[in-house]
């Protein structure tokens, strides 16, 4: 990376062996690692990035319907779990309420949405991006760029909040309602820890079933995934089927992932 890169994030933190190793995100998500100083003093030059899991560099992460997040199989590792109602809606209140929240969570620019983002400000480090969403009745994919949905674990029954929504006209963190097509429709995921000892504005690092790791952001007292999941696997190792077919998409009442348009971005 030449010198006129500017970098997003930049995380240090040790192995068992005393390694400290350096996770470096440029702004268009490229990454670099760099271990230095090991355990017999030298430097090091170690393309690895970690003894964990690969640092996840995708743009979007996959999208999910509403039967993988709660699966019983758990598509969250040990001590994370898929975002509640409740969590969401705290989220909302400590940021000042669904007509700013929003714009606080969304990363700046127009890279990851449709101009003209309107109030992005990435206050908290949370990084949402516009990934958009797969159509529960037709299988198909609609506004990237414009749209960011995440699933919760709530339990879809009709009058009750489940995940919410981000917009790149506005500023608003809207709580989803109910349609007959909400659990069979493909958004985003956001996990948060079980509990955790990070104070609001500190980061920290989650590791996937399938070793994939990702930055993280305590907000208020609430420690989230820092950019959306890309798990291929549920905790007990079996897959995540990836279903790329419309037609098949439009008729799944269990687990499915995809990628927007079927491609890894």
């Amino acid at each position: 990376m030449d010198k006129d890169n500017i970098f997003k994030s930049c995380n240090f933190y040790l192995d068992d062996g005393d390694v400290v190793h350096v996770l470096i995100k440029d702004f268009v998500g490229d990454s670099l690692s760099i271990s230095l100083n090991d355990n017999d003093g030298t430097q090091e030059d170690d393309t690895e990035i970690t003894p964990y899991g690969e640092l996840y560099t995708g743009i979007y992460g996959a999208l999910y319907n509403w039967y993988a997040a709660t699966d019983v199989r758990n598509i969250a590792n040990t001590g994370w779990h898929v975002s509640t109602d409740a969590e969401i809606l705290t989220m909302r209140t400590y940021l000042g309420g669904w007509l700013i929240a929003g714009g606080k969570l969304k990363e700046t620019g127009i890279i990851y949405w449709s101009s003209p983002n309107t109030d992005a400000t990435n206050e908290v480090g949370f990084y949402g991006r516009g990934g958009g969403y797969r159509l529960g009745d037709t299988g198909t994919f609609n506004n990237i760029g414009g749209f960011a949905r995440f699933h919760s674990s709530g339990d879809y029954t009709e009058g009750n909040h489940y995940g919410f929504h981000l917009f790149n006209t506005n500023g608003w963190m809207s709580v989803i309602t109910y349609d007959a097509n909400s659990k069979k429709e493909g958004r985003s995921i956001r996990h948060v820890k079980d509990s955790t000892t990070l104070t609001h504005g500190q980061t920290g690092i989650y590791t996937g079933n399938d070793g994939n790791i990702y930055p993280t952001i305590c907000i208020g007292t609430q420690e989230w995934m820092a950019c959306n999941l890309a798990e291929t696997e549920f905790r007990n190792g079996e897959l995540i089927p990836n279903v790329e077919d419309n037609g098949a998409w439009a008729v799944l009442v269990t687990a499915g992932m995809c990628y927007y348009n079927n491609v890894e971005i």
